[in-house]
């Protein structure tokens, strides 16, 4: 199978925030509030996956009100943060859309997403 035929069989996009969808970098306040900043080409692109259709998640092993914001911004269908280990949840999605594997797109970037 091509790379293209394999493309055609997406149908659900799922990311990591920290390093995938931003730069990496966190930021706090001088009270402990923290703070993310986004691609907005990034966003543009995710927000036209959901509404021509495709499933999105992020699973994310930090808890920060700004990924709900920027989910919600986002139309962003499947929002998990606080998981340690990611792979329960991305197959409890897949359940719930009725996926397997070759239908789902993931990108991470450290330890946490190696089991996807």
């Amino acid at each position: 199978m091509t790379l293209i035929e394999k493309a055609k069989c997406i149908r659900m996009l799922a990311f990591d925030v920290d390093g995938v969808m931003t730069d990496g970098s966190i930021t706090y306040d001088e009270n402990g509030v923290e703070y993310k900043t986004f691609n907005a080409k990034d966003g543009h692109g995710l927000a036209k996956m959901s509404k021509n259709g495709f499933v999105t998640a992020i699973i994310t092993g930090r808890n920060n009100g700004t990924v709900d914001r920027r989910a919600t911004d986002l139309r962003v269908t499947e929002v998990y943060q606080g998981v340690k280990n990611k792979l329960p949840i991305l197959e409890a999605i897949m359940e719930k859309y009725g996926f397997n594997f070759s239908q789902v797109a993931y990108m991470g970037d450290d330890d946490p997403d190696i089991c996807i």
